[in-house]
């Protein structure tokens, strides 16, 4: 039940993300965790943007161009 919960959490997330042309990549095992906003802002670190969040998790914020369009490319090719 937890489970079939949780994939519909996801599968609703997504949507609306997808609605308002948020690329996103889900993948089982990903331990790189990052959100890019207008192409330069960089969140990057542990932490789950999509579910619950844990006492150990961490976030570095960048502001690079560099690097927002080399994890895009990485991601998305």
């Amino acid at each position: 039940m937890i489970k079939t919960v949780h994939y519909y959490l996801i599968k609703n997330v997504q949507l609306y993300l997808v609605i308002y042309s948020i690329k996103i990549r889900l993948r089982d095992q990903m331990h790189e965790h990052f959100v890019i906003i207008d192409g330069e802002i960089v969140w990057y670190g542990s932490m789950n943007f999509l579910f619950r969040a844990k006492d150990d998790d961490n976030l570095i914020r960048l502001k690079s161009k560099d690097a927002a369009q080399e994890l895009m490319e990485m991601t998305f090719g």
